[in-house]
C-alpha cells in the first residue's frame, strides 16, 4: 500500500492541519519550508499574548502586523500608550475579536480607548480588562469607554472589568439594553472611599429593557434599594444613618422588580451581587467590613422576592459577599434546599463578621503579622 506524504495532501486538507497545532508548535513549523511558512502563518498569527516580555519582541510584532496582521483575531497584552500608538499606526484596521489587558497606568487611558474603537472591523465579542494602579486612582470606565463598547454591543458576548475599576452605571445599563448576544457580564468593584460608582442604580434599572436573554454570568452589584428593614446598629449609629429613605413597601417593591428582571437570565450560571474587599488595600481590612458592606442591596429573604428566582435551574454559584443579607433564616433555609439545592452560596453572617473581627485583633498583636494572614470569609455549600 502506498504512502502519501504531507505535500501530496489538497491544499484545504493542509490548511485543516494548522487548526490541530498548538501555538508553540507553529514557529516550528514555519522553520520547515517557504511553502509551510505560507501555510501556517496565519494560524500563528490569530492569537498573541504579549503580556510576558514583551519588550524583547513588540518591535518583531509591530512590523509583523504589516505582513500578517489581517490574520489576528485575539491580542493579549499590558498597557502602553507608546506601543499601542505603534500598533494602531502598523496598519488602519484590524479584525480582532478578542482583547485581554491588564490597565495599571491611568495615563495610558486614552490610547486604549481609542485602540478600543479602532481594534476590531467585524466586532469585537470578547473583552477582558484587568486593573492594578497601587498608587494611583482607579481606572473609571466612563462614557467614553462605554461609547466605544456599545458601536459592538451587537457581537459582544464577554465583558469582564475585574480588580480595582469602576465602571459607569448608565453604560452597563445601556449594554445590557443593547447587547442580545451577550453571555458574561462581570463589573467588579474594589470599594475605595474616593468612588461612587461600580455598581448598577436599582432604581434606573428596573423599567429597562435587558435584551440579553442569553447571560450565563451576571457579576455586578444592584444597589440604592432602601432598606427600612434593617435595625441594627452600623458604627455605632442608627441604621437609619447608614441605609437609603424609604417605606418597607417601596423596598419590597423595587426588591421584585430587580428580582423579576434576574429571573429572566434562565440560563444564569453565576449570579455575583456582592464582592470581597481587597486584603491588599490597606484602608480596608476585615474589622472594617461595615464601611464596605452594601446597605441598599437585595435582601435576599422570601418576603423581599426571593422566591421568584427559583427557575434559575442552571444556577450553579451564588455571590453574596460583604451584603447585608438574611439568607440564613429557617424560611429561606428551606427554600434554597428546595430550589437551590446544589448551589455553593457565598456570603458572610454578622457572627462571623464578629469572629474575623475578634481573630483579628489578636492574630495583629504578634507584630510580624500582616493582613494576609486575616481569615477569610466562610463559604457556604447549602446542601
Amino acid at each position: 500500500m502506498g504512502t502519501t506524504s504531507f505535500s501530496d495532501l489538497p491544499p484545504e486538507v493542509q490548511a485543516m492541519i494548522g487548526r490541530y497545532f498548538w501555538q508553540h508548535e507553529l514557529p516550528v513549523c514555519l522553520r520547515v519550508c517557504q511553502a509551510w511558512k505560507t501555510l501556517f502563518s496565519p494560524y500563528l498569527w490569530r492569537e498573541a499574548d504579549l503580556s510576558w516580555n514583551r519588550k524583547e519582541v513588540e518591535f518583531d510584532f509591530v512590523n509583523g502586523l504589516k505582513t500578517y496582521g489581517q490574520h489576528l483575531r485575539s491580542l493579549t497584552l499590558r498597557d502602553d500608550s507608546v506601543f499601542l500608538c505603534s500598533v494602531m499606526r502598523s496598519r488602519p484596521s484590524f479584525q480582532l475579536t478578542s482583547l485581554e489587558m491588564h490597565l495599571t497606568h491611568v495615563g495610558h487611558w486614552i490610547p486604549f480607548v481609542n485602540f478600543l474603537g479602532r481594534g476590531s472591523t467585524t466586532g469585537w465579542r470578547r473583552l477582558i480588562i484587568s486593573v492594578s494602579v497601587e498608587l494611583e486612582p482607579s481606572y473609571e470606565f466612563g462614557p467614553d469607554f462605554f461609547a466605544a463598547v456599545l458601536k459592538h454591543a451587537s457581537t459582544l458576548e464577554v465583558l469582564r472589568l475585574e480588580d480595582e475599576c469602576y465602571a459607569d452605571a448608565d453604560g452597563v445599563n445601556r449594554l445590557l439594553c443593547s447587547a442580545p448576544n451577550l453571555k458574561v457580564l462581570y463589573i467588579s468593584n474594589d470599594h475605595k472611599e474616593q468612588h461612587d460608582g461600580g455598581y448598577l442604580d436599582a432604581k434606573a434599572i428596573v423599567d429597562a429593557e435587558w435584551v440579553c436573554s442569553n447571560l450565563e454570568v451576571f457579576a455586578c452589584e444592584i444597589r440604592n434599594i432602601p432598606r427600612p428593614d434593617i435595625t441594627r446598629e452600623i458604627r455605632g449609629q442608627p441604621a437609619t444613618e447608614h441605609t437609603r429613605a424609604g417605606t418597607l413597601e417601596e423596598s419590597i417593591e423595587i426588591q421584585r422588580r430587580i428580582y423579576s428582571k434576574l429571573a429572566q437570565f434562565t440560563k444564569l450560571r453565576e449570579l455575583t451581587l456582592g464582592f470581597h474587599y481587597n486584603a491588599g488595600y490597606p484602608m480596608v481590612v476585615p474589622r472594617d467590613r461595615d464601611y464596605i458592606r452594601q446597605y441598599d442591596c437585595l435582601a435576599m429573604t422570601l418576603d423581599s422576592g426571593l422566591d421568584l428566582l427559583k427557575d434559575l435551574k442552571e444556577i450553579q454559584e451564588v455571590g453574596l459577599p460583604n451584603m447585608e443579607i438574611y439568607i440564613d433564616g429557617e424560611q429561606e433555609q428551606s427554600w434554597f434546599d428546595e430550589y437551590w439545592p446544589n448551589v455553593a452560596i457565598d456570603f458572610e453572617t454578622q457572627e462571623a463578621d464578629q469572629s474575623d473581627n475578634n481573630t483579628f485583633e489578636e492574630v495583629t498583636s504578634d507584630e510580624d503579622t500582616n493582613i494576609e494572614n486575616a481569615p477569610l470569609p466562610i463559604i457556604v455549600n447549602i446542601t
